[in-house]
């Protein structure tokens, strides 16, 4: 389609996207303009560059998504324990709006496991950071729509709100900073309240690098997450067959009473199963038909 002077090509194959972001990833470049419209909020980060930029990115931050800091889940749980009360809201019957609860989770894990301090947005309601990168996110996806009409595009809440995200961004940074590079080297990833950003300033202590970074990858732990858990609790509600499997997994292997460890979740394997191929899905998609003709046959 055309939007915005642009020619836009949109897909859902998932064929289609795992040539994009995996096996022909270098093919498919975010490109300067994206940059020029992302940059005063994503800067020069792993998802607004390409080429040596992105490759220095990736090398940044790759080692500090090793398999010892992703099996430290007790920052999600203590966070879950605090969401899923607020799912069943305060009286019966209650309407509740699950996306946003999502969301909050999603920030204050993220900011707990990245930064070492939780905003508590679920308990407190959206904080001034939440809405302020909401609407910035906002902002951009219409430039990103509109494309050469951005111009038109006020950005007078942008500016501000940016203002408040980098004043609370560079609070974290000031603290990591202040901490001796000496002492800070000796640090480990076993130590508690050891975060992503303690990890980054020992490479580096540029302060917009550190910036940039981060701000990417709270846009990638909190959107892509809450997102993922709406589908999921979408999904499974209309499945209680699914529902039944998955409890007797987690029965199986963790039990009633304890707490869920990596090697747990990594003994699930229906809980890890995959969406299905191409091939499978045409296969499934004729056994529904043949249930059906051979249904309608039965009634007549």
């Amino acid at each position: 389609c055309f939007l915005g002077g642009q020619r836009i090509i949109m897909t859902c194959d998932e064929q289609n996207i795992k040539a994009i972001l995996a096996t022909q990833f270098s093919d498919y470049g975010k490109g300067e303009e994206f940059n020029r419209n992302f940059h005063d909020f994503l800067g020069d980060s792993i998802f607004a560059t390409d080429g040596k930029l992105w490759h220095d990115s990736r090398q940044l931050l790759r080692p500090q998504f090793v398999k010892d800091r992703l099996a430290d889940i007790k920052i999600f749980e203590r966070h879950c324990k605090e969401l899923v009360p607020l799912l069943g809201g305060d009286s019966e019957g209650q309407i509740v709006d699950a996306m946003d609860l999502f969301y909050r989770f999603t920030l204050d894990a993220s900011t707990d496991f990245l930064l070492g301090r939780s905003f508590n947005s679920l308990h407190h309601g959206e904080t001034d950071f939440g809405k302020a990168f909401k609407d910035i996110q906002h902002y951009e996806s219409m430039i990103a729509r509109v494309g050469r009409l951005k111009f038109l595009i006020p950005r007078g809440n942008f500016d501000s709100q940016l203002k408040v995200l980098n004043n609370y961004v560079e609070s974290y940074i000031d603290d990591t900073l202040s901490i001796p590079p000496a002492e800070l080297e000796k640090r480990s990833k076993s130590d508690e309240g050891y975060t992503l950003l303690h990890a980054l300033a020992n490479y580096t202590r540029d302060r917009t690098v550190l910036r940039d970074q981060l701000v990417a990858v709270l846009l990638a732990g909190r959107d892509t997450t809450a997102c993922t858990l709406a589908w999921l609790v979408h999904e499974i509600s209309t499945k209680p067959q699914v529902v039944e499997k998955i409890r007797a997994e987690i029965m199986e292997h963790v039990g009633p009473t304890d707490k869920p460890t990596y090697e747990n979740l990594k003994a699930m394997k229906y809980i890890q199963v995959r969406c299905p191929s191409r091939t499978q899905k045409k296969q499934n998609e004729r056994a529904y038909r043949a249930r059906e003709l051979s249904y309608s046959y039965k009634r007549s």
